[in-house]
């Protein structure tokens, strides 16, 4: 894992980089190397910092882009469609999951949905276009890595279609993250929601990956914290 372990301080996370769309999540290690990131790395970085509607607090408000429309599963056009679209993804996702009763009876639960809904908008401060995903975390914790990696993937590759960076967020907790660097790609880097086929994104260069997300401030470790008494 060394192309993606320049991210010291970030706990518990399975990350990934590819060119094109799709790719094999790497396993978790503890190899440390100082390869410099990929463009694509170093916004999945960046991204961690940049507020979300699904977090707690109302900074959202002042990083989404006002010059560029928000859209949410609920923006649904009778006349064209929706850029970007997510739906016909979304509604491929199992909606039946197994439980088990307090007296050990298998159950189905059928009419639960994965994915709770999406917002998509332009951040300043990110300088990006991002695709916000919630997640129910009920069925999300069900997921092993596999499978977190898989939806991730899935989304993250029709979102490159469009331009847009994909976050995944169970309830207000970001659990997925999936970045490119579309300057290779001009339509997408002018003007993001014109959609471009998959062959055309071959040259793209992605990361991605799996949280928990979590950021250790090396400026509040003292030298002697953990020396003994």
């Amino acid at each position: 894992m060394a192309a993606l372990s320049w991210m010291v301080g970030v706990v518990g996370t399975v990350l990934v980089s590819t060119t094109g769309p799709g790719a094999i999540a790497w396993a978790q290690t503890d190899d440390v190397t100082e390869a410099a990131p990929t463009a694509a790395e170093a916004l999945m970085q960046k991204l961690q910092d940049v507020p979300s509607i699904y977090e707690l607090g109302l900074d959202y408000l002042s990083d989404q882009d006002s010059a560029w429309p928000t859209i949410t599963q609920a923006d649904t056009s009778p006349v064209q469609m929706t850029l970007p679209s997510l739906w016909w993804s979304r509604d491929q996702l199992p909606n039946r999951w197994s439980s088990f009763t307090s007296g050990q009876r298998f159950i189905q639960l059928d009419g639960y949905r994965l994915i709770r809904g999406w917002n998509a908008f332009h951040s300043l401060s990110g300088e990006s276009y991002i695709i916000d995903l919630q997640v129910d975390p009920q069925y999300w914790n069900r997921l092993e890595y596999a499978q977190k990696y898989a939806i991730l993937n899935q989304f993250g590759t029709i979102a490159m279609g469009y331009g847009y960076q994909v976050r995944i967020f169970s309830s207000i907790s970001l659990v997925g993250l999936h970045t490119c660097d579309f300057s290779r790609v001009p339509a997408l880097a002018s003007y993001p929601s014109t959609e471009v086929p998959v062959p055309e994104l071959n040259n793209v260069q992605c990361a991605a990956g799996i949280g928990p997300f979590i950021q250790i401030d090396e400026t509040f470790i003292d030298e002697d914290l953990f020396a003994p008494p």
